[in-house]
């Protein structure tokens, strides 16, 4: 059985390989992969033979280092782009690393501390901290899968619910004492690596929707930059335009000293509500904060951006109803494009346009 499974993590190995020059991005999957493929090749050597210690470490170090993609998949799939904390990545580290340094090292020792009871010595405490380290990294990637799963439709939640179905699997044979997780190993990350791209395909999938504000109704400020990172990561990889539009209410401290901040609330929810329905439901809005916005215009050039930005502005100083009290708002929106940078140039270049309009006299698109 895990001959078979060391031939298909090769094979799943070449074919992400392969599709890398289809795929921009798929690299990432690709040390997944190559973890796989070790792990596979020792369960298949232990078949065959003993083990030596060194190749036990190995072993012991591809499995961490397996589940620990899998942790990123997950991470990935639930909508986190950026780079994860350093805490984080060093605890995520250090389990594997001195798995291996210390059977590489310390074998005598390593042969006691990381025994796992089939025969000679008793499970060791370093096999149990270990095993109780993956289950962990299995709970976790599993449960951010299954948050992303909630909100996909089609062949991406095929996809997913193929790749939860494996890690039970997985676990179900591991408690059985069945030598035959590989195989369920190989089909978690195959059914990860189709996916993969899947997510990709449209950074607005990578949102969570019921993240919404109380008083607008529109994303909140997390899901926006979740929102965001995944939209610059997709122009980047497929060389896509990308535009930002920063929208800020003119004078809405007036609105709130004269009329109370109730009234206040209903101008910030009427004001989304006119957003919302102009950009459509390609575009996403998000509160930035205060009485500013964020428009996300993914497949659209500056111009195509900036005549939206136009048109919100227009919309948005029409007068308000609110009881007996005639409000006529005004906004002042920026514009900026992706053109390659990061994530914080581009939002700080929509955010100087949206203050050049404010400073220009407002109720203008800079």
């Amino acid at each position: 059985m895990a001959a078979v499974a060391f031939g298909g993590s090769v094979l799943l190995a070449v074919f992400n390989l392969i599709r890398w020059r289809w795929e921009p991005g798929l690299a990432w999957m690709l040390p997944l992969c190559l973890a796989t493929v070790g792990w596979c090749w020792s369960a298949w050597e232990y078949e065959r033979g003993d083990l030596s210690v060194r190749e036990n470490a190995l072993w012991l170090f591809c499995v961490s280092a397996t589940l620990t993609g899998a942790y990123f998949f997950g991470r990935r799939a639930w909508g986190r782009h950026e780079r994860p904390p350093v805490w984080q990545l060093v605890v995520l580290t250090v389990e594997p690393v001195f798995v291996l340094v210390s059977g590489l090292v310390a074998p005598g020792w390593w042969s006691t501390a990381f025994a796992s009871g089939d025969e000679g010595p008793p499970v060791g405490w370093g096999y149990i901290v270990h095993s109780l380290w993956c289950v962990a990294l299995i709970l976790v990637a599993s449960g951010l899968i299954l948050r992303r799963l909630e909100r996909s439709r089609g062949l991406l939640r095929w996809l997913l619910t193929g790749s939860i179905a494996a890690a039970a699997l997985g676990v179900a044979l591991q408690l059985t004492g069945e030598h035959a997780m590989e195989i369920a190993v190989v089909l978690f990350v195959l059914a990860d690596t189709l996916a993969f791209p899947e997510l990709a395909r449209n950074p607005m999938s990578d949102i969570d929707e019921t993240a919404r504000d109380a008083v607008t109704g529109l994303l909140t400020r997390a899901a926006l930059d979740r929102l965001v990172a995944a939209a610059v990561d997709r122009a980047r990889s497929h060389h896509e335009a990308l535009c930002l539009i920063y929208v800020d209410i003119d004078r809405f401290k007036d609105v709130n000293d004269s009329y109370g901040h109730l009234v206040g609330d209903a101008v910030l929810h009427t004001i989304a509500e006119r957003m919302s329905r102009t950009t459509g439901s390609h575009n996403r809005v998000g509160r930035f904060g205060g009485d500013e916005f964020v428009v996300v215009v993914p497949d659209q050039t500056l111009v195509e951006a900036t005549t939206l930005a136009h048109q919100l502005v227009a919309v948005c100083s029409v007068p308000i109803i609110h009881g007996e009290l005639t409000i006529t708002p005004a906004v002042s929106a920026g514009v900026a494009a992706y053109d390659g940078g990061t994530v914080t140039d581009l939002m700080d270049a929509a955010d100087r346009a949206m203050y050049a309009a404010k400073r220009s006299g407002g109720n203008r698109v800079r």
